[in-house]
Order: C-alpha cells, then sequence, then structure tokens
C-alpha cells in the first residue's frame, strides 16, 4: 500500500502528464482549426458558424475564440512558444489578434506575457498600430446585465461589426454605438458640422465669385420686391405654420456658443454646470413677441427652463402646467 506522500507524488506526476497531453491537443485543435478557418469550412458545408461549432464538438465562442487565437499564431508563429510555455493563454491570443500589426508585434508580446487577462486588456486598449503607448487613463469599470433578447442584440452588433475584419470586444461594441449616437443626436456636434458646412461653402463661393463682376441688373433683380400672388401668400402661410419652430441654423449656433451648457448663473455669480436635459430658452418669451434669434435664445437645463417660466407666468400656472403633463401620462 502506498504511503501518503507516494499517493501524492503519483497524483503530481499524473497532474503533469494530463497537463501535457492537454496542451498538446490544444495546439493540434488550433491548427486544425486554422485549416478550417482558411478552407471556408462552415459556408463551403453549408451552415452557419454557430452550427458548424457544435458540428465540431464546440460552442460558437469557443469555435470563435480559437480561430482568433490561431489567426495570431499565423501572424506572429513566436506566440507559440509563449502559449505552449504557459506564459499566454488562448484568450490573449484572440483578443490581440484584432490589432496586432507587424509593427506592434514585438511590444505586445513583452507586455502581455505573463500577465493576467484584465492586464493584458488594458495594455491592448493603449497600444497604437505603430507600437506606440497612448498615456495611460485612469479606468472606469462598467457592468452591464442584460435581457436574453438585449444579449441576442449585443450578439448581432458584433457580427455586424465583425464584417470588418476582426470580432470585436464588448467595450468596442460600446464604444462604436455611443460614437453613432453622439454623432447622430449629439446637438453640439450637429452644430459644428453645420458650422463646418457653412465655411466650407462660403470659401467655395468666394473662390468663385472672387474674379466675377456684379451687374447693376442682378444688383436690381436681387433687391426688386417679389409681387403678391398664390405663391407668395402659400410661403407666408408655410411660414407662419412653422412659426413656433426654431430654424436649424439658428439652433446651431446657441449650441455651439453655449456649448450645450446651461447658461442659468447662480447668487454667487458661478454658472450652471449641468449639461443633461437642455431645452432652448427664449430670453424675451416667443408668446410674447419674442424672435427665434441667437441673441434672443440660450441653453438651459430642464430645471431652470421650468424656474424661469415659473418666474415669468406665475407658480400657479406652472403647477397647472405640471398637472396637465402628469394627467397625460396616466391616460
Amino acid at each position: 500500500m502506498m504511503t501518503f506522500r507516494e499517493q501524492l507524488l503519483h497524483l503530481i506526476a499524473e497532474a503533469q502528464k494530463i497537463h501535457r497531453e492537454e496542451k498538446s491537443l490544444t495546439m493540434r485543435s488550433l491548427r486544425v482549426i486554422g485549416e478550417l478557418e482558411l478552407r471556408r469550412a462552415a459556408p463551403s458545408c453549408g451552415m452557419s458558424v454557430e452550427k458548424f461549432a457544435r458540428h465540431i464538438a464546440l460552442t460558437k465562442d469557443q469555435y470563435l475564440k480559437r480561430s482568433a487565437a490561431s489567426r495570431t499564431l499565423r501572424f506572429i508563429p513566436e506566440a507559440k512558444l509563449l502559449l505552449e510555455a504557459g506564459e499566454i493563454s488562448l484568450s490573449h491570443l484572440a483578443l490581440i489578434s484584432a490589432k496586432i500589426t507587424r509593427a506592434n508585434r514585438k511590444v505586445v508580446l513583452e507586455n502581455i506575457r505573463g500577465k493576467s487577462l484584465r492586464e493584458a486588456k488594458l495594455f491592448m486598449s493603449r497600444v497604437t498600430p505603430d507600437g506606440e503607448l497612448l498615456p495611460e487613463e485612469e479606468i472606469c469599470e462598467l457592468k452591464l446585465t442584460l435581457t436574453k433578447s438585449q444579449f441576442a442584440l449585443l450578439e448581432r452588433a458584433r457580427e455586424v461589426l465583425a464584417a470588418a475584419g476582426s470580432v470585436p470586444t464588448d467595450a468596442e461594441i460600446f464604444m462604436k454605438a455611443v460614437g453613432d449616437l453622439l454623432t447622430k443626436r449629439d446637438p453640439l456636434r450637429k452644430a459644428e458640422r453645420a458650422a463646418a458646412r457653412q465655411r466650407n461653402l462660403d470659401d467655395d463661393l468666394g473662390s468663385r465669385n472672387n474674379n466675377v463682376e456684379k451687374t447693376v441688373e442682378n444688383n436690381d433683380a436681387a433687391v426688386a420686391a417679389p409681387k403678391e400672388g398664390p405663391t407668395i401668400a402659400a410661403t407666408r402661410q408655410q411660414q407662419n405654420i412653422a412659426g413656433r419652430y426654431i430654424p436649424a441654423a439658428v439652433r446651431h449656433q446657441v449650441w455651439l456658443r453655449d456649448q450645450g451648457q446651461c447658461t442659468h448663473m447662480h447668487p454667487d455669480g458661478s454658472r450652471c454646470q449641468e449639461k443633461m436635459m437642455i431645452e432652448l430658452d427664449h430670453i424675451n418669451l416667443y408668446c410674447r413677441g419674442g424672435e427665434h434669434s441667437a441673441s434672443n435664445l440660450q441653453v438651459k437645463c430642464r430645471l431652470h427652463n421650468n424656474f424661469a417660466a415659473a418666474a415669468a407666468f406665475g407658480n400657479e400656472w406652472y403647477r397647472h402646467k405640471l398637472e396637465s403633463v402628469t394627467h397625460g401620462r396616466d391616460s
């Protein structure tokens, strides 16, 4: 009968054997999956990636991770030694697959070996394609809980972005979505784009008219008063209907001037720092003849805009307004 020490040594030897075999099998798996990827096995078999992964006894995530790792090994064969030595893992190889280049491959390998996956992720967020390192920033962690249907949307976004040639991380998907949202909906960015377009237009018109003489006839035509007619009358009717809408050019001008920050001044002379729930406010009220001009408009947060409305119309009017809004939501 073996002693305790003999049993322990036997288990250690068995563990060593199993893990050497496991490493060997992992390397064989990466080689085979790499070949399958090169031969476009999934579409060639008429299968989706998910179905093909199940067909070869892997989950979709396992298959994608190993595919990415095999691409990394093809590009930097020296990473194989680090993987076999246990200095990096499959997850490390999959992580760097999308960002590895000939210029940064050396610095990447030097800085991820022996590091945890989290540390490797932080490093990869700083390294550029040229191998330079961006300044280190403080890291903020975000934990997100999703329903199954919401997670399916996240995975669909990953599939769409992967069309560019690499599988994005959750953080990359999130930042791409935030970037697209701000590009489309941020009033300040819209204003900046409009101002840039206007500058380009002015420059273009200036270059075109640089050597063109304006005739007296053209000047006369430009200043001649239009005759009243059905077209003019219809235009004025449309202007009256749209009278409450602030022209986009004016909105852009106000947003740029105020930089999307509430303009309310506190009694101590400091400016309100709020940049959320920002609204356009007429200094001279529109209902009392105030114009839709940049000089008569300012941006305010909803709190201070409502505060100004209550001051202008009275607290009783404002209370009735709030009640009508609340009742409208309840109905």
